[in-house]
């Protein structure tokens, strides 16, 4: 009896040192699985956090550009609502020929109807946009003059500003056909065609 137990026991010890050693091969590879799973897990957060910040960033530049033109449009549209009205009615060549060589003030601004609808479109929106007005014209010698005949701020326009312009042709009177000189104008000191700038940040 004790030979047979002996003979069993002597069976079943090397059979034991095969499944303890298949057992810790488990354990380890459990453990690989679960180190490859966590350093996936950690790359898919980072990655995901990535493409977040990138999304968020990428709407902000959209809804920034939509703005531009958003304001940009409407710049150009008030420029050519005021170069069309009637010219008893302070339109576009009546605000030119009015300038003396000084800023506007809003209140002088407003009798005229690009003053008036810029007012209404941005300085009283709910939005209180900044705009600027200004004249660029040619001077005698050839030089291009810029002058700012208005601003609402006394900030500069910062590289987010939407800009619209319009061609003003001035005559010296309603019923001349072609523009005067330089020297035979008789208000401001402005050539016979002049861009008149809209800037609104």
């Amino acid at each position: 009896m004790g030979v047979r137990d002996a003979s069993v026991r002597s069976r079943s010890g090397p059979c034991g040192g095969h499944e303890s050693s298949r057992d810790e091969t488990d354990r380890g590879q459990a453990y690989t699985l679960e180190g490859v799973v966590g350093a996936a897990i950690v790359l898919a957060a980072v990655l995901v956090a990535s493409q977040t910040g990138g999304l968020t960033a990428a709407t902000e530049e959209s809804k920034q550009r939509h703005r531009q033109h958003e304001l940009e449009r409407q710049a150009q549209e008030a420029l050519l609502v005021a170069a069309t009205a009637r010219s008893d009615g302070g339109d576009l060549s009546a605000l030119v020929r009015a300038w003396d060589g000084t800023a506007f003030s809003s209140g002088e601004l407003e009798t005229f109807v690009l003053g008036e609808l810029l007012a209404e479109q941005f300085g009283e929106s709910s939005r209180n946009e900044a705009y600027r007005i200004r004249f660029a014209y040619e001077r005698h010698d050839g030089s291009i003059a810029r002058e700012t005949v208005y601003s609402s701020a006394d900030a500069e326009p910062g590289p987010d500003a939407a800009a619209a312009s319009y061609t003003e042709t001035v005559a010296a009177a309603a019923n001349e056909s072609d523009p005067p000189a330089m020297s035979d104008r008789e208000v401001g000191p402005i050539a016979a065609v002049v861009d008149v700038e809209v800037t609104v940040w």
